[in-house]
């Protein structure tokens, strides 16, 4: 779910993992502070918090970065939008109005099947 760009997620499950991260990553900087907090200033002294943040940082970006490809996908956009990103403050608003608020294509759309369960090909009146 974290590590791969294929396929298509909810916002549902957007808002649930990206939370999740945020929590994993307020506890770290915590943790790191609480460390570095109650040890010596060691004359430039590498920390094991800080390496440790260094080793999970990448995992985090990559992680979110794949969540919001997948979004991105859910809206029948290619991955490439969360490039969108880089653009100052508009690029941001647009990025979060597209995976955070608005709804996902309904039923199947090229990137996959519906992760509601929707499939629109089939029909009852």
């Amino acid at each position: 779910m974290l590590f791969s760009a294929k396929g298509r997620i909810r916002r549902r499950d957007y808002w649930l993992w990206s939370t999740g991260i945020l929590i994993v990553v307020v506890i770290v900087l915590f943790g790191i502070a609480f460390v570095t907090r109650n040890t010596k200033a060691d004359g430039g002294a590498v920390s094991p918090a800080g390496i440790l943040l260094t080793i999970l940082l990448p995992f985090i970006y990559w992680a979110q970065i794949c969540l919001q490809i997948k979004r991105w996908h859910d809206r029948n956009k290619s991955g490439g939008m969360v490039f969108i990103n880089l653009i100052p403050i508009i690029g941001q608003w647009w990025a979060f109005a597209e995976t955070c608020v608005l709804d996902g294509t309904k039923g199947a759309n090229t990137y996959g099947p519906s992760p509601k369960g929707i499939d629109t090909t089939h029909r009852t009146f």
